[in-house]
Formats: C-alpha cells, sequence, structure tokens
C-alpha cells in the first residue's frame, strides 16, 4: 500500500492508529508503539498489507476524502474541549471541597470543644441525664469535625498508586469512601433519636423517669449510638466500595442491581426516614401531654415546681430546633438520593448535590450555637465563665445571690 500525501498518513496515523471514516485499526500500536516513518513501522505496515482483513480497509481508505479528514479532526478538537471542561469542573469542585470541608471542620472543633468544656465543668449539669446526652452528641460532632479536616487535606489518588492491590482495597473500602466521617455523622443522628426519646420518657412518665432511668442506661444508649453509625455504614458503604481498574470506587462494586437498590433505600432508610419519624412522634405525644396538664389548671403550684417546669419547657424548645436544623440540613441530601434512585437524577454530582453534602456537614457544628441561644443553663455557664473576674472582684454584692441561683 503506497500514501502519497505523507500529511495524509500523518493525519491517520497519529498515536499508533489508523483512522478510516469511523474505523480505527489499533493494530500498529499493539505490535509495537512507533513513530510511523521508521524502519520498524514500515515492516509493521507491510505484514498489516498482507493481513486479510486489510484489503477492506484499503478501499475505504482510498475513497477517504479532505472532507472526512476534517470531520474527523472537528470530532477530536470537540471531544478535546469538552475533556478539557470536564477537567476543569472537577478542579473547580475538589477545590471547593478543600476550602468548605477544612473552614467547617474548624469552626465545628472549636464549637464543639467549647459545649464540651460547658457542659461537663458544672456538676449540677452533668447530674441531669439530657445534658449527658448533649455532651455525647458535641463528642461525636469533634469526632466528625475531625475527619473533616483530615479529608479536607487528603487526597485518595495521591497515595493510592504506591499499594498493593490488597492493601488498596482495604483503604478504597475504609478511607477514600470516608468511612469513619458517614458513620460519626449517622452516630450522631441516632443520639439526636434517643435524647428526644429521654426527654419523652421524662414527660410521660415522670416517676419512672425518676426512679428507674439511671447514668447506666444512658451510658448504654450512648455505646449503641455509637455503635450505629459503624454497622449500618459498614453494611452499605464498605462492603459496597473497593479497588478496581487501578482506581477507588465507592458504592458501586455491588453484587447486583437488586442489591444496590436495597443497600442504598435501606441505608437511606435508617439515616434519614426512620430518625426522622421516631423523633416527630416524640415532639407530637410530648405536646399532647403538656397541652393537657396546662389544660387541667393547676393555679397552687410552689415556685420550685414552677422553675422546674419552665427549665423543662426550655430543654425543651432547644432540642426542637436542635432537631429542626437537623431536618433542614438532611433533607436535600437525601432527596436528592431519592431521585438518584428512582433514575430522575443520573449521577450524584454536581453543584446541587456538593451544596446538599455540604449542608449535612454544617449540621454538625451548629448545635453549640444553638445551646448559646437557646438553652437556659447553658447561658449561665457561660456567664460564669467569662464573669468570672467581675464576680471575684465584688464578692459582696454577688456572693450569696450567686450561691442561691446556682442551688436553685
Amino acid at each position: 500500500m503506497h500514501f502519497n500525501d505523507r500529511r495524509q498518513l500523518n493525519t491517520l496515523g497519529a498515536a499508533g492508529h489508523l483512522h478510516v471514516k469511523d474505523t480505527t485499526v489499533s493494530k500498529v500500536t499493539k505490535i509495537a508503539p512507533c513513530h510511523l516513518w521508521s524502519p520498524l513501522c514500515n515492516f509493521q505496515a507491510c505484514a498489516l498489507e498482507r493481513s486479510p482483513s486489510f484489503s477492506k480497509m484499503s478501499e475505504n481508505l482510498s475513497t477517504a476524502t479532505p472532507d472526512d479528514l476534517t470531520t474527523d479532526a472537528a470530532r477530536n478538537d470537540s471531544a478535546a474541549a469538552e475533556d478539557e471542561l470536564v477537567r476543569k469542573n472537577s478542579l473547580y469542585i475538589d477545590t471547593t471541597n478543600i476550602i468548605v470541608y477544612i473552614l467547617i471542620g474548624f469552626f465545628g472543633l472549636g464549637g464543639n470543644s467549647f459545649a464540651i468544656f460547658i457542659l461537663a465543668r458544672s456538676r449540677s449539669m452533668r447530674k441531669k441525664l439530657v445534658n449527658v446526652y448533649l455532651i455525647n452528641q458535641s463528642a461525636i460532632d469533634l469526632v466528625a469535625s475531625v475527619c473533616l479536616i483530615f479529608f479536607g487535606y487528603h487526597r485518595p489518588d495521591s497515595v493510592i498508586q504506591t499499594f498493593a492491590d490488597t492493601t488498596a482495597d482495604l483503604y478504597c473500602k475504609v478511607v477514600a469512601s470516608r468511612y469513619p466521617l458517614w458513620s460519626v455523622l449517622l452516630s450522631s443522628t441516632w443520639n439526636l433519636v434517643l435524647v428526644n426519646f429521654e426527654r419523652y420518657v421524662s414527660v410521660a412518665f415522670p416517676v419512672f423517669h425518676k426512679t428507674s432511668v439511671t447514668k447506666c442506661h444512658i451510658i448504654s444508649s450512648i455505646v449503641i449510638a455509637w455503635l450505629s453509625g459503624p454497622i449500618i455504614k459498614f453494611i452499605v458503604l464498605v462492603l459496597s466500595s473497593g479497588y478496581e481498574d487501578g482506581a477507588c470506587k465507592t458504592a458501586r462494586l455491588w453484587p447486583s442491581k437488586t442489591y444496590a437498590v436495597l443497600g442504598s433505600a435501606t441505608n437511606i432508610t435508617l439515616q434519614f426516614f426512620v430518625p426522622l419519624v421516631l423523633m416527630a412522634v416524640c415532639y407530637i405525644l410530648m405536646m399532647n401531654i403538656l397541652r393537657s396538664k396546662a389544660s387541667v389548671g393547676i393555679g397552687n403550684e410552689s415556685s420550685v415546681t414552677n422553675t422546674s417546669q419552665s427549665k423543662g419547657k426550655n430543654i425543651l424548645k432547644t432540642l426542637a430546633v436542635v432537631t429542626l436544623v437537623f431536618v433542614l440540613c438532611w433533607t436535600l441530601n437525601n432527596f436528592y438520593f431519592v431521585l438518584f434512585l428512582v433514575g430522575y437524577v443520573k449521577s450524584l454530582g454536581g453543584p446541587l448535590y456538593h451544596v446538599s453534602v455540604y449542608l449535612v456537614f454544617l449540621n454538625s457544628c451548629l448545635n453549640p450555637v444553638i445551646y448559646s441561644a437557646q438553652y437556659k443553663e447553658f447561658q449561665q455557664q457561660m456567664r460564669k465563665v467569662f464573669c468570672f473576674r467581675n464576680q471575684q472582684i465584688d464578692p459582696a454584692s454577688t456572693g450569696h445571690s450567686d450561691v442561691t441561683r446556682s442551688t436553685a
């Protein structure tokens, strides 16, 4: 076979491939990649000429026109432009993720550390079972904030190529899938369910709550909250992730499409819908009980009883705000995931999806702000911390009254 136009051969033989209209012959590169004008490539071309399938290709090549070559070049340019656009968008999203993850992580780290300090410093606050749950809530969110900072800095693609296949598979399942982060976020959700259930028991069965519910029961339920996230995410995340074709694949290695649908549906149900229903039922029941008590119209209650009821209502309002913020932060992400399951959304990506993920992460650092703005006892402890020096300067005017308020 002879080529009269050297430019035509250069165009057709770029990167060791011969393009004839929409047909690509890659046998040259399978023998050895080289420049087509080298003696070895001439030998390969001769060998290819003698192959039975080459005659038809020669006929197509002989009929190739400059318009065909121009069309192919335009297609290649268009594909290259699309690839460049995808690369720039991916780089923009990665950069934004790094910034948002780190900012939310450090904000949550400082806020939750402060909340633990305020809630745990006072023995009177530690004695209340609801505050034990709030301390645990801040501890879980603190771990989530540390995970956010780590995954903000850490890039899986930078280290995956240095591992053996077995190590790479384990790395993809545990680290690249962000299994620790999503586990503690789910544990935080179930701890919120438990604290609402504890408040319901205190309102519906006050005597039983005071005499039978102990710290041992609370600690056991806290352990369950910590374990719930890792167990559920292990089933729906770790088992469906791994190392394949030289890259990490997260939640894409299901045995079949049926398992994928069932696993995804289980994940969103236990992560959002079940906790949401349980918390909603608790609040509806508590509101009905409080309304029935208010309708009785007890007028001879002591001031101590009124103070106790006022504190109880305040913590209920605080938890209601915490629950409302949880719903606002998690709804968009889970709604987007439902659209993905039913096929309305083709992939988990794009600006809206990433915004929904940012809202989920933001939820882990908002609770300390809610405590500071809504929880009266938390505010009192904050004033004691920041106004401690003033109290020491003027003990005559504040000493006895402070003691009386703190022991009331």
